[in-house]
């Protein structure tokens, strides 16, 4: 499932002082809510994302759990050029 493979390499991007960071900038999100991925990775792996036919999947499987996946999910809708 392309949910699950998507979260596996969001945790194999993560640092954790990054997401340490993060946490405290956002006061409804704990440690626990954010993987820690930092936004240029997060934009380059949408854009890698975009080519793939199945991101669909991921698009409509809501909610996500955790705050870098939504940021990843409004980085993949701002790249779509055309909406059906």
């Amino acid at each position: 499932m392309i949910r699950d493979e998507i979260t596996e390499n969001l945790f194999k991007m993560q640092d954790i002082k990054y997401r340490d960071f993060q946490s405290k900038l956002i006061p409804s999100k704990t440690a626990d809510d954010m993987i820690g991925v930092r936004t240029p990775e997060l934009r380059k792996y949408a854009k890698d994302l975009l080519k793939r036919e199945d991101i669909d999947e991921f698009l409509s499987s809501l909610p996500h759990k955790y705050f870098d996946e939504n940021q990843l999910h409004a980085f993949i809708i701002s790249g779509i050029k055309e909406f059906e």
